[in-house]
């Protein structure tokens, strides 16, 4: 072992020098703490990104493609299997969208409808997960699927029939009426996402194009994805391939883009207050070493005469300030990684889902933010052990053996 390694870890386990030492304890407490708090919080943030990003892709397209000319989807319609030749793209269909008013015997609310085809319900995640009633159940003629939020809300359940009001009027000789069409719950679905479950309706798209009769035969053309974070790319192959007739793309980052952008804000804004702990925790150690620098100063003076370069002797306190930070880190790494385990697991925090989306707080630990966050603590523990270290070298051994013990 490199002799200051060697001096550096007989002073930690000495009585002088020994972790039990209120300074000591103190360094690798408040280290501790700051980097359990740093994990925790930046799992916090990786699984409440992750997770809304999940359920926001369970009910929106990964890419969509709509029309400045009625002209314009009617050619993407006409092109489908170019489109599919997209790398990555799962699956290639056209949606009506439109808004109406469900109403029940129990009550009414406004909703936003969204017509599909058949073959597109298994690339919808958020039509994957029923509580009620039957996909097959959902055709062309007059089935819908609503959330189990809005079920609630209007009293009806998979089987009962419902109201819809759309916005167009028709004459009459009582004048301009809103026209009315009588469906019935075809499917009742939960996706935990309280926007989907308490205003979306989805029908099938023949349907929908009866009722809402969209120029262009479709509101958009949507692309499921293998890959979502190739969406951008797909995107723009996709207006380079229909440029001529002016299609227009978005995928799901524009739609959400300021959304995501805050959070990643405030990940690492939460980043940089909490890492303040781990600087306050460094002037233990500074103070620590600073101590244990004057109490030994005499021997070092003897080391010094004998011929130790001073260099050497600074490794010494340094590697001793490591040994009280990197203690204080790999303590933070395992208790920090096993709480946000626990947390996430059993669902300890719970969360009401029509403010945040989610039913809990879910926590996801990256394997790139704990290298992150060991080594920004390591590195202020490093400067921190510095420090103190530093004055080995500005001490004067004659004058030190001269003066009395």
């Amino acid at each position: 072992m490199h002799w200051p390694a060697w001096v550096a870890w007989r002073l930690v386990r000495s009585r002088a020098g020994r972790l039990l030492t209120l300074t000591g304890w103190a360094a690798v407490t408040g280290v501790f703490l700051g980097v359990a708090a740093l994990v925790i919080a930046m799992a916090l943030m990786t699984g409440f990104q992750q997770d809304l990003k999940a359920k926001l892709l369970g009910g929106i397209p990964h890419v969509t493609l709509t029309g400045l000319r009625p002209e314009s989807l009617q050619a993407v319609l006409g092109r489908l299997d170019e489109v599919r030749r997209l790398p990555t793209v799962r699956s290639v269909f056209p949606t009506v969208y439109a808004q109406g008013l469900l109403v029940s015997p129990y009550g009414s609310t406004g909703v936003l409808i969204k017509g599909v085809p058949s073959e597109a319900r298994s690339d919808i995640p958020v039509l994957t997960r029923l509580v009620g009633g039957r996909w097959d159940r959902l055709t062309a003629q007059d089935g819908v699927a609503v959330g189990r939020g809005l079920a609630q809300r209007l009293g009806v359940w998979a089987g009962d029939s419902v109201r819809l009001v759309i916005p167009d009027s028709i004459a009459s000789p009582m004048g301009l009426l809103p026209r009315l069409r009588r469906v019935y719950v075809a499917a009742v679905f939960q996706s935990d996402m309280y926007e989907f479950d308490n205003t979306w309706v989805f029908m099938h798209v023949d349907l929908a194009r009866r009722l809402f009769q969209p120029s262009g035969g479709a509101s958009a053309v949507e692309l499921m994805l293998d890959d979502v974070d190739r969406a951008p790319q797909v995107a723009r192959q996709a207006a380079e391939r229909f440029r001529d007739v002016g299609v227009v793309t978005e995928t799901w980052m524009d739609q959400n883009r300021a959304l995501f952008a805050a959070l990643q804000l405030e990940k690492w804004m939460l980043f940089a207050a909490i890492t303040l702990i781990v600087v306050v925790a460094s002037f233990n150690i500074i103070t620590h070493l600073a101590l244990m620098v004057h109490e030994k100063r005499s021997r070092i003076a003897m080391m010094m005469a004998m011929g130790a370069e001073g260099r050497a002797i600074q490794r010494v306190f340094l590697y001793q300030g490591l040994v009280l930070g990197l203690t204080g880190i790999v303590a933070g790494l395992i208790v920090g990684g096993t709480a946000s385990f626990v947390l996430d697991h059993y669902r300890l925090i719970r969360l009401p889902v029509e403010v945040y989306f989610i039913p809990y707080l879910p926590f996801r630990l990256r394997w790139l933010d704990v290298l992150w966050i060991a080594l920004v603590t390591a590195g202020i523990v490093l400067l921190a052990a510095w420090f103190p270290a530093r004055q080995v070298t500005q001490l004067r051994p004659t004058e030190i053996l001269r003066s009395p013990p």
